[in-house]
């Protein structure tokens, strides 16, 4: 029963998203369903649910996550996103880099659908180089969303990095040579044909001018980086101290007090994503009922005695649930939960980054991820070819990804 439980809410949770039901309550509502498929009774769900959201880990979580969503806007409102954006075009002086920079960049600010915010980035340096409006959908989708594999303040590798108790540069470290074959596979498939037009010289005193502009409009997300990996600084701490310090940089020349207020104001109501807290409750309180049935070790003997191998599991039901939802939290979190006894205490480097990629490919390619929709329409082009431009890179990055696992394991 347990085996039938968590498989009825795993398509429930996929069709309540489907249907554009709150993630967050998706996964509560799976999580009374394997509860009640199992021997625990309403009481016992109830606490497990609660214990699940109260958990410190689970706190520190819906406050990173919360915080982290809200950091975009701080930059937007302050001017470092602008600051960033214009050094990084004086910067490089190849057109073909900076239209896979700009979206990249808008990337980090993990905006839900900010594609929309790069598109028009990208069309104006690929209209430079002739690029047709399929290789600028593909280009924008592809490399907005490529940086992840190693951006620390991605919320499925601070999910998968808190729920099996391994740093985050052991996930980046195998995830890069992945995201390394699908940047160097999309340069040369996206831009296939297409000559590059340099940008105007520049000196090199203007040169290092951006460059230090760069970096200083970075500064706040440079801090909680180098406070986090390299001082071991209690991530939320570190998301808290690089937060504060983008609030108060750039002080305008009058009413500094006035201005302050307005960022700090904005942050809360118009900056932090609040469901997103509420999907990380419902992630946790999931996991929490999961482990309480007993139904994952059940499952992990039910498919071991059927033969499958691991890795195919992964594959098949990462990249099923990512597409099917468009949704990447929510099955990091469910699929961590029920993979996290199978996968060997040796290997969990190569399984997780595995893991990774086929919910990043599922969700990238998914026809109801909100930034394919977004991008999709503002280039005005047909799905079908976009695809036959994201699936070679994707094949090659999953190929990368296995071999790890088969070479490593």
């Amino acid at each position: 029963m347990e085996v039938i439980g968590i498989a009825l809410s795993f398509v429930t949770i996929m069709f309540l998203i489907y249907k554009k039901i709150d993630i967050g309550i998706s996964l509560f509502v799976g999580a009374i369903i394997v509860g009640l498929f199992s021997t625990l009774g309403i009481k016992q769900i109830s606490i497990s649910i609660f214990e699940g959201i109260i958990d410190p880990i689970s706190l520190q979580l819906m406050t990173v996550v919360a915080l982290i969503s809200g950091l975009g806007y701080v930059l937007k409102e302050t001017g470092d996103l602008d600051g960033m954006i214009d050094s990084l075009i004086a910067i490089f002086k190849n057109t073909k880099l900076l239209t896979m920079v700009l979206p990249a960049l808008i990337g980090t600010l993990s905006v839900p659908g900010g594609a929309i915010l790069s598109a028009p980035m990208v069309e104006e340096s690929g209209n430079k180089i002739e690029l047709s409006n399929t290789s600028k959908t593909a280009i924008n989708l592809f490399f907005r969303h490529i940086g992840y594999y190693i951006y620390p303040l991605y919320s499925p590798i601070i999910l998968a990095s808190e729920l099996l108790n391994i740093e985050k540069v052991v996930i980046i470290k195998y995830n890069f040579l992945i995201m390394a074959a699908g940047v160097v596979s999309a340069y040369f498939i996206f831009f296939k044909d297409v000559e590059s037009e340099p940008h105007t010289q520049t000196k090199n005193d203007n040169l290092l001018k951006s460059c230090k502009r760069f970096l200083l409009s970075f500064l706040p997300i440079l801090s909680i980086l180098v406070l986090a990996i390299l001082f071991k600084i209690p991530f939320y701490i570190a998301v808290i101290a690089g937060l504060a310090l983008a609030v108060i940089k750039n002080p305008p020349q009058n009413e500094v007090v006035k201005e302050y207020k307005r960022r700090i104001k904005g942050f809360f109501t118009k900056g932090v994503k609040y469901n997103l807290m509420l999907v990380i409750a419902g992630v946790m309180g999931f996991k929490s009922v999961v482990e309480a049935s007993g139904a994952v070790d059940i499952i992990a003997e039910t498919l071991i005695g059927l033969g499958v191998p691991l890795v195919v599991m992964i594959i098949l039901l990462g990249f099923v649930s990512a597409y099917v939802t468009g949704v990447h939290v929510a099955a990091m979190g469910l699929l961590i939960a029920i993979f996290s006894p199978m996968i060997p205490v040796h290997a969990v480097g190569p399984y997780v980054s595995l893991l990774f990629t086929s919910i990043f490919l599922g969700y990238l390619l998914s026809p109801i991820h909100l930034c394919m929709v977004l991008t999709k329409q503002y280039f005005k082009v047909k799905l079908a070819p976009v695809y036959r431009l994201l699936i070679p890179a994707s094949g090659l990055m999953m190929i990368v990804a296995i071999l790890q696992v088969l070479l490593l394991e």
